[in-house]
């Protein structure tokens, strides 16, 4: 379970947002403000990114083969971001920004 310690902060506001409002995969409305924020995307690509280099680097370290180290880091992937995703969040927590604009009514709210 994610720490209560590790508070959301609105990025307009700077009021605390409970996680049960948090959605890392679309934006969402601060409760205090009603303003629209998301989690930006360099993160969710920095932390891809990062899973990738585990798998590929636990993948070399562990087989002696291309082949066997291709199917272990493709075996790894998934896992390896899950696991580093959930580690970076209980530890460090999420940062946000506002969403642009012209979201909510992209969004059709």
């Amino acid at each position: 379970m994610i720490s209560q310690q590790n508070h959301l902060r609105c990025p307009v506001c700077a009021s605390a947002i409970p996680w049960r409002f948090f959605r890392a995969s679309a934006p969402f409305r601060c409760p205090t403000c009603n303003e629209m924020v998301r989690v930006p995307k360099s993160v969710h690509v920095n932390r891809t990114i990062a899973g990738l280099v585990l798998a590929l680097t636990v993948g070399y370290l562990v087989t002696g083969s291309v082949g066997a180290f291709l199917l272990t880091a493709a075996i790894l992937y998934l896992p390896g971001v899950a696991a580093l995703g959930y580690l970076l969040t209980v530890t460090m927590g999420y940062r946000l920004e506002a969403a642009p604009s012209g979201l909510s009514r992209e969004l059709g709210e």
